[in-house]
């Protein structure tokens, strides 16, 4: 409902200016529906009157309230409308691009949980290793520059009806890609109360959350910046002999422990 909203407000507000103007002019000027039609298009396009023209002060005055308030619409309108096409929204407003019956018929996929820096860098490491992924945001501005035919959804991952528009019942892989650990703990509740059985595998922001992230059912923790330090430290040992083997650094991702 919400990627239509925008298009319904906007014809909503066009359909009411002319609607206002029509029978305004009517009751006003006592036109016909057609004249009184005609002459509330010419006032809000402003294209000039013709033959159809107001006669008395109050239409006057009431043809003035039509064109200020309804050059705004039309003008807002148009600009709103240019913004969906250009963004490449339209398509999905219109529902032209309906991604339900294909998320329906995956099995064992991965559901990507967050279409930021991290989670797009895992969208397209995925996407060149050839798994099916279903990828969620709350944004809609976040998934709207993903390749095409990418399944996505416009949602709450914390949310239990999102995921399971994700079909999470028959995914194998779940990525929590936030930023926000709060949001990711919630997100891991929903998944494991949803299959238990999945394979949560969870960003964490703050290293002190990591054994919080076990705690509620993750079952890898991996820290983006402490991952990142890891990286660059290896690549100093090398200078020192230490080789691939990393001693300088020790491992920030590991599995849930058994048992706890």
């Amino acid at each position: 409902m919400a990627r239509h909203s925008r298009l319904f407000t906007l014809l909503s507000l066009f359909l009411t200016v002319v609607v206002t103007g029509t029978l305004g002019f009517m009751a006003i000027e006592g036109l016909t529906f057609d004249k009184a039609f005609h002459l509330t298009i010419a006032t809000v396009t402003t294209v000039g009157y013709g033959d159809v023209v107001p006669t008395t002060t109050a239409g006057r005055y009431f043809s003035d309230f039509v064109m200020l308030f309804g050059i705004g619409v039309v003008f807002y309108s148009l600009t709103q409308f240019m913004e969906t096409v250009i963004s490449g929204r339209l398509r999905e407003l219109l529902k032209m691009v309906d991604y339900a019956p294909i998320i329906e018929k995956m099995t064992d996929h991965t559901v990507v949980c967050g279409c930021g820096r991290v989670g797009r860098a895992a969208v397209m490491s995925l996407l060149s290793e050839k798994v099916d992924i279903v990828v969620l945001d709350r944004q809609e501005t976040a998934l709207a520059d993903l390749p095409k035919g990418i399944p996505r959804i416009i949602g709450d991952c914390t949310r239990d009806d999102v995921l399971v528009q994700a079909g999470i019942a028959r995914a194998k892989v779940a990525l929590v890609t936030f930023g926000n650990d709060a949001d990711s703990i919630l997100t891991v509740v929903s998944l494991k109360y949803l299959k238990p059985g999945i394979n949560a595998i969870v960003r964490v922001a703050q290293h002190e959350n990591i054994d919080k992230m076990y705690k509620v059912g993750a079952d890898t923790v991996v820290s983006p910046e402490l991952e990142g330090g890891k990286s660059m430290s290896s690549v100093a040992c090398v200078s020192y002999g230490k080789g691939p083997r990393m001693e300088c650094a020790p491992p920030t991702v590991r599995p849930a422990a058994k048992g706890g």
